[in-house]
């Protein structure tokens, strides 16, 4: 059900934030990681634990490449926006990047009011 009503052209990615530690039996761990993999998906996983199992992790997304923990959590936003900078766009017919920015932030401008002006006596 992970795919279902998708676009036929359109890639499924799975992020998974964990603590790196499942509280299932290992079988279903096991059996649960085999069907993210059935679904085709690319598959990332993240924790900030410093207690996790890496087997585990691993496991899910079957490539050590996208593991994100340690030092490489830095990495893990870059990687994100490219991986998504590489999705087609609807109608778009040139190689750039989908991925835009907000704008950048605009200093406040203040308006002062107007001062009457003064009269000598």
């Amino acid at each position: 059900e992970i795919g279902k009503g998708r676009r036929s052209d359109s890639r499924l990615v799975i992020i998974l934030v964990s603590d790196g530690h499942s509280q299932d039996d290992w079988a279903l761990v096991q059996s649960t990681a085999k069907k993210v993999h059935d679904s085709g998906a690319e598959i990332y996983a993240v924790t900030l634990s410093k207690d996790y199992s890496r087997e585990e992790l691993e496991l899910y997304t079957g490539d050590p490449a996208h593991l994100y923990v340690d030092d490489r959590i830095k990495l893990f936003v870059e990687a994100a926006a490219a991986s998504v900078g590489e999705c087609p766009v609807k109608g778009q017919t040139t190689a750039e990047p989908a991925v835009t920015t907000p704008p950048a932030p605009q200093p406040e401008t203040t308006t002062a009011a107007p001062v009457p002006p003064t009269t000598l006596p």
